[in-house]
């Protein structure tokens, strides 16, 4: 016993919707496909190399090619389940798109925590917060601003605040809330709220752009223009396993794909305020 095409197909479209609607990163984050479902690994496309130290002040991209990079492709975004063949075979696809969508939202939890990790470690620019009033908040802004100008990301920002400094930059001081000051004076377009950064040490993430990309509208911008990418092999849809013999039909929601962090300069890190 298994799915029809048809339900495959409608399970499908949930899945693909509820993810763009879940995933943080997904949303600010270019992505393209890469044509190949079964591929492994992909060149990282490095767009900058330093010859310089890393605490170099002034990096220079230097007279020699790009360094070739693969990355491997991540299927580790996964979510085993099971529904009833009443659920399967229903008169309307209401219960399994139920079963479908409440997996597929952690599925884009997993997603958006690999993600996080990949940015965080792949990037050497840090920034830190040094209390948690305004004008330190909108010093420290300026400076992750100042250095992806510096590399070229003149487009407004995106910036993907942990729960603990979304609400630093949600004050309200004197009855005004100052976020969108904040936000307009370090010319940040786009703003969210990760879970998946509120880690011990939480994070907030800083995103250079060199194009104007609306508010979790990064699934239509070009990614190779972007510092960062993700190339998905696997777009978010599901996988029918079959009959697990007890009455059930074993199912997964999954996604395969590859950060690409083209150039470091583009992604800046700001670590929290001292407690």
């Amino acid at each position: 016993m298994s799915l029809s095409a048809e339900r495959v197909a409608i399970a499908n479209q949930a899945v693909l919707k509820t993810f763009e609607q879940s995933s943080v990163f997904w949303q600010t984050i270019p992505h393209w496909d890469t044509g190949d479902r079964g591929q492994h690994k992909i060149r990282e496309d490095i767009t900058f190399s330093s010859d310089g130290a890393p605490d170099d002040e002034d990096p220079q991209p230097g007279e020699g090619p790009f360094a070739s990079k693969l990355v491997d492709i991540s299927d580790n975004a996964y979510v085993l389940f099971r529904v009833t063949l009443g659920q399967a075979t229903a008169q309307t696809p209401d219960p399994l798109l139920a079963a479908v969508i409440a997996r597929t939202v952690r599925l884009a939890r997993l997603f958006d925590a690999e993600v996080s990790d990949a940015l965080t470690e792949r990037t050497s620019v840090h920034v830190d917060l040094l209390n948690t009033e305004p004008p330190a908040i909108l010093t420290a802004l300026l400076e992750g601003r100042k250095r992806l100008e510096d590399s070229g990301f003149r487009a407004p920002s995106c910036l993907i605040a942990s729960t603990r400094h979304y609400g630093m930059l949600h004050q309200w001081i004197d009855g005004v809330a100052v976020a969108d000051d904040l936000l307009k004076a370090a010319s940040v377009g786009s703003l969210s709220r990760s879970s998946q950064l509120d880690k011990p040490d939480s994070v907030m993430l800083m995103l250079g752009r060199r194009q104007d990309i609306a508010h979790r509208c990064a699934g239509e911008a070009s990614a190779g223009e972007e510092p960062v990418d993700l190339a998905v092999s696997v777009p978010p849809s599901l996988e029918v396993i079959g009959d697990n013999g007890q009455g059930e039909i074993e199912l997964g929601v999954r996604v395969r794909y590859a950060t690409r962090v083209k150039d470091e300069r583009g992604v800046i890190v700001f670590n929290p305020p001292p407690q």
